[in-house]
């Protein structure tokens, strides 16, 4: 009897490797990456090339594959521990861990940083190993991760979406057989703390997206891609909810209107690590300007709920978005 697809099938683990191009075969991983019920997307990106003849017919003759363009979604859960903080740090560039946090040993602190010149892409990227639905296991060479969505609702965890880009995929010589999976719970809903301003905020939705825009059509002399390079300028929107809309909404009204912004910073915090510090990610954007494109209130008989979208901007001395982790992990 044929395999049959299920769900429950498609799992993931990823590497990072200390080289670009990466020569084969990559690194096993040994994590698992807590999938959601999307599961994995991975698409190969083939182009296939039919040349357009002169032959007193009006049929192709001929057809050939031509470039490579791979890429993977992985959408996952907000995890402190494990391969999540991994793509937060390919995604922004730099971590600095091993923090140990005082008096607690084994409770480590990693700040993930924005770095404008990224090795990623050139001479460093990520393999992933994926198992999908038939049980067949494939590697996605050669990552970068182009780009991270987050989103924040009641009755859920916190959601994650990475979209990374390759070189190559191929089978897979690793079955995933025996990975490590994750002890802690995911951070929810019910976990976060929201400040504007410095001051503490309720609030029903959040969402963001961090953007690296790399230029994905770089070719020379292959059929794959020669490396990622910026293809643009860098991305952080996002926007937050308040249930309803009260003077706050239109305090940060006004600010558009004057062209002043704030610091945001959302923090999700699960269960103590050891004694003192508990599992933890921290999202904080230190410049944003808020981006309305209409005025709060409206929404007829209903009451109204307040979205504030917003743009994060680089500062003198500060990137658009800083990322902390704390967990029981001496590196990512």
């Amino acid at each position: 009897m044929a395999n049959e697809s299920t769900l429950i099938d498609k799992i993931a683990t990823l590497a990072e490797e200390s080289s670009f191009p990466k020569t084969l075969p990559p690194t096993n991983g040994t994590k698992l990456l807590e999938l959601r019920d999307a599961g994995i997307v991975i698409a190969e990106g083939a182009t296939e090339v039919k040349p357009a003849s002169i032959r007193a017919s009006a049929s192709f003759q001929r057809q050939f594959t031509g470039t490579f363009a791979p890429s993977a979604e992985l959408p996952c859960y907000g995890l402190s521990q494990g391969l999540v903080p991994m793509l937060m740090k390919a995604l922004l560039g730099q971590a600095t861990s091993a923090q140990q946090i005082a008096p607690d040993t084994g409770t480590y602190k990693h700040e993930i940083r924005v770095l404008e010149d990224i090795p990623y892409g050139k001479s460093k990227g990520l393999s992933l190993q994926a198992k999908l639905s038939s049980g067949k296991v494939f590697d996605m060479v050669d990552s970068v991760v182009d780009r991270m969505v987050a989103d924040y609702a009641p009755n859920q965890e916190l959601h994650l979406n990475f979209f990374l880009e390759g070189r190559l995929t191929q089978a897979s010589a690793a079955t995933l057989a025996s990975l490590t999976a994750p002890v802690q719970a995911p951070l929810k809903f019910s976990q976060l703390t929201f400040t504007v301003g410095g001051v503490s905020r309720e609030i029903s939705a959040l969402n963001f997206e961090i953007n690296n825009n790399y230029a994905k059509d770089i070719f020379a002399n292959s059929d794959k891609r020669l490396k990622f390079l910026r293809g643009g300028h860098r991305e952080v929107v996002g926007s937050f909810t308040f249930p309803f809309v009260d003077s706050v909404v239109y305090g940060l009204y006004d600010n558009w209107r004057e062209g002043t912004g704030a610091e945001l910073v959302a923090k999700f915090e699960g269960v103590l690590v050891q004694t003192n510090f508990k599992y933890t990610i921290q999202f904080k954007f230190p410049n944003v300007r808020y981006a309305f494109e209409n005025i709060p209130g409206g929404g007829g008989a209903d009451l109204p709920d307040g979205p504030v979208p917003f743009v994060a901007l680089e500062t003198s001395n500060q990137k658009e978005i800083e990322i902390d982790v704390i967990n029981d992990e001496a590196s990512v």
